[in-house]
């Protein structure tokens, strides 16, 4: 099924009515940074420009410097603290090494360790079954 046509649009250099147009966060840091990377504008006039602060700019810039259009795309806070899924590849040998030369320790005793060597992270009974 074909996507409806765009709407035509006069181009402007104006910040503002570029953020107007922008569907993503992602398309709203670029517009922002675009000056800096294409024409060598300063960030602190861009910042004057925009009313964004002069370092996030400038940080914002030197990371599509060196990383391309990857660096625009942020990890969500969920995304951020969604580390209960996996663990850390340290502690998985760990627990493969203690099920190995220790058969006789519980899942507890194993999430314990675990638990001191990792400063708190605790494995659950679960996921040292499995």
């Amino acid at each position: 099924m074909p996507k409806a046509k765009r709407e035509r649009r006069e181009r402007t250099d104006n910040y503002h009515r570029l953020l107007e147009w922008c569907r993503t966060p992602e398309q709203r840091l670029y517009e922002g940074i675009r000056p800096i990377t294409l024409f060598g504008v300063p960030p602190a006039e861009r910042a004057q420009e925009t009313g964004l602060a002069e370092s996030s700019l400038r940080r914002a810039a030197d990371a599509f410097d060196t990383q391309g259009m990857i660096s625009l795309f942020r990890p969500s806070k969920a995304q951020r603290e969604d580390h209960h899924r996996s663990l850390p590849v340290l502690m998985r040998q760990l627990i493969v090494d203690l099920k190995a030369e220790y058969p006789d320790f519980t899942l507890g005793e194993i999430a314990a360790i675990c638990a001191i060597q990792f400063a708190g992270r605790r494995p659950t009974a679960a996921f040292l079954k499995r």
